[in-house]
């Protein structure tokens, strides 16, 4: 599945011990903190990778730090909401993505 920049992939089980089975769930470039994220899909696939005990492997860029002294890309529009107006963005998109992930810390 697909959502803005983020891929979220979640593999059929692979055997890791006879009889057992081990799920994975692939989320790859999350950009947290740029506008357009999809925080509420990425929720519900969080939600779905520890129901069914999955590992939850991350890839690509977790967060979307174009800022504003990079004068070809950034617009003040493509922040989340959340961070338009702060001097400390940084701060800002780590706080997002601690309060996004850390209840999922033992399967990432």
């Amino acid at each position: 599945m697909s959502t803005g920049g983020m891929v979220i992939c979640r593999p059929r089980a692979i055997d890791y011990r006879v009889g057992s089975t081990i799920g994975f769930t692939l989320i790859s470039d999350l950009h947290l903190g740029a506008a357009n994220v999809d925080i509420k899909t990425l929720n519900k696939e969080l939600k779905t990778a520890k129901r069914h005990g999955d590992r939850i492997a991350i890839n690509g860029d977790v967060l979307d730090l174009i800022l504003a002294h990079d004068t070809k890309r950034f617009a003040p529009d493509g922040l989340h909401p959340r961070l338009r107006g702060r001097k400390d963005i940084i701060n800002g998109a780590i706080e997002m993505a601690e309060e996004i992930l850390s209840p999922y810390a033992d399967l990432i």
